[in-house]
C-alpha cells in the first residue's frame, strides 16, 4: 500500500498574518502589531473546532484562554500528547519557542495569545533575576491567575487600541 508521506514540522512567526492561517483557519480579529509594544506580541482570536498541524513558533507562546465555557483539547508537545480541558480556572497554556506543538479543541473558542521574543525574555530575567540560563517549560492547561490577568489586561489595551499603551504593556511583559 502507499504509505503516507512524512510531513514536515513547519516553523512560523504569528506576527505575520500568512504564518498564522498555516495553523489556524482564521486570520487573528486584534493584534498589537501598531502599537510599539516592544518584546511582547499580542492577538486575540475566535476560532472554530479545529486541529492544528504539528508545528513550531519562532517566540514563546502564552495562550490565555477567554471564555468561561470549558473546551475539551488534546495537546501535544514533541509527541507527548495530554487531554485537557481549558476553562474553569486551567485556561493557561505555555509553548516555548521552538518546541513541536500540536492541538485540537472540540468546539468555537475565544482566545489571546501573548507572543514574547526569547531574546527580550533573557534579557528582562538577566535585568531582574541575573540569570544566566533561563529556560521556558512547555505546560499543558494550568491555572495560573497571575498570567492570566496580564492576558486579560493586555486583550482590554487591545480592544481600547492601545491608547497611550506602550509604558502599561512594557510594564506587563516584563512582569
Amino acid at each position: 500500500g502507499n504509505a503516507m508521506p512524512e510531513t514536515q514540522p513547519i516553523t512560523v512567526d504569528f506576527t505575520h498574518k500568512d504564518d498564522v492561517l498555516k495553523v489556524l483557519p482564521r486570520p487573528s480579529l486584534l493584534s498589537s502589531e501598531n502599537l510599539g509594544w516592544n518584546g511582547i506580541y499580542v492577538q486575540q482570536h475566535q476560532q472554530p473546532a479545529w486541529e492544528t498541524p504539528e508545528y513550531a513558533h519562532t517566540r514563546h507562546m502564552l495562550l490565555v484562554h477567554g471564555i468561561e465555557q470549558p473546551v475539551q483539547a488534546e495537546r501535544g508537545f514533541d509527541g507527548h500528547r495530554q487531554q485537557e480541558l481549558i476553562g474553569r480556572g486551567s485556561n493557561i497554556a505555555i509553548v516555548p519557542a521552538s518546541v513541536q506543538h500540536q492541538v485540537s479543541w472540540s468546539q468555537e473558542s475565544a482566545f489571546t495569545l501573548l507572543f514574547l521574543d526569547p531574546n527580550y525574555l533573557i534579557q528582562v530575567a538577566y535585568e531582574s533575576i541575573s540569570a544566566d540560563l533561563i529556560e521556558l517549560i512547555p505546560q499543558f492547561a494550568m491555572y495560573d491567575p497571575f498570567i492570566d490577568r496580564i492576558g486579560k489586561s493586555l486583550a482590554m489595551e487591545l480592544e481600547s487600541n492601545g491608547l497611550g499603551s506602550r509604558l502599561f504593556a512594557d510594564s506587563l511583559t516584563t512582569a
